[in-house]
């Protein structure tokens, strides 16, 4: 395979999303802290429930909109939602393990407990996530990408190119998720894709 993508425009939108997410449960944790002291396990969790929750739609609103303007397939929007949801469960479950094995009195470690697991789990669950989908359904990058693999490959074959003059001209080409998702909207891929890559022979 010569060519890579040089980004990926799905994660960097859930990467860039999940901090400002994250905002607003430790801003809800706090105001629970100093409302209620002691009280506060109960009135902690049934918050982290709430916020996970709103988090989760809002990640699947983004999912949503990017399939109706069809920057996705219904493949690609399957995997999303798997995706989000993994990390509602994986959130969830991390958060109780980690407070479970802190005395709720100790409030300050009783929360960073809670925010070590969510996202420790978290991530793990995501993570799993993605190793069996991808035995099972390739994502809309990754088809993209091999078909502009096999149309460069079909250029340096036609161009009688050696290996080392392919990988030079390779190297050249920076190939991006906007481009991908593009390529998806064709409905000649191979040939948009063949079309991108000439001028670079």
């Amino acid at each position: 395979m010569y060519l890579k993508i040089q980004d990926n425009r799905t994660d960097k939108i859930k990467n860039k999303l999940q901090p400002k997410l994250l905002l607003p449960k430790l801003v809800t944790m706090l105001i629970n802290l100093f409302k209620i002291g002691p009280r506060i396990s109960f009135q902690l969790l049934k918050a982290n429930i709430w916020v996970r929750l709103i988090s989760t739609l809002a990640m699947l609103i983004v999912d949503v909109v990017r399939h109706i303007k069809g920057h996705t397939s219904k493949k690609q929007f399957i995997i999303d939602i798997v995706l989000s949801l993994s990390l509602l469960i994986g959130g969830t479950v991390g958060w109780y393990a980690g407070t479970g094995i802190i005395l709720a009195e100790n409030t300050v470690l009783w929360i960073f407990a809670g925010i070590i697991g969510s996202g420790g789990l978290g991530a793990l669950t995501e993570k799993l996530a993605k190793k069996i989908l991808s035995k099972y359904i390739s994502s809309d990058l990754d088809e993209m990408l091999a078909i502009f693999n096999q149309e460069f490959t079909k250029l340096v074959e036609e161009h009688n190119l050696t290996e080392l003059q392919a990988q030079q001209i390779a190297q050249n080409i920076r190939l991006n998720t906007e481009k991908c998702i593009e390529c998806l909207k064709q409905e000649n891929k191979e040939q948009y894709a063949k079309e991108c890559l000439e001028s670079f022979f």
